[in-house]
């Protein structure tokens, strides 16, 4: 079984912060809502957050009820990369 990945300082620190828990609560693993508390206007808080750090516009409908913390990670890597253009642009 893979291990999830590991939980970036900057987005422990903004869902710490959202969720009021303490940092050693937040893995990769952990369910934004179930595991973490975190309404959807808790998630669309956290996605500001996210998109004014690190410059991106994320599609706050692309995070399903049951995402993990993971999910959401990833889904930011991958804002980041297309909104950098990627390799080809056009």
């Amino acid at each position: 079984m893979d291990q999830p990945a590991e939980v970036p300082a900057w987005l422990r620190d903004i869902l710490v912060k959202q969720s009021g828990l303490e940092a050693r609560e937040v893995t990769a693993d952990a369910r934004l809502d179930a595991d973490l508390g975190l309404d959807s206007l808790d998630q669309v808080e956290i996605v500001m957050h996210v998109e004014e750090l690190k410059g991106i516009e994320i599609d706050v409908e692309m995070i399903a009820g049951d995402a993990r913390v993971c999910d959401l990670l990833d889904l930011i890597e991958k804002t980041v990369l297309q909104q950098a253009g990627g390799p080809a642009d056009g």
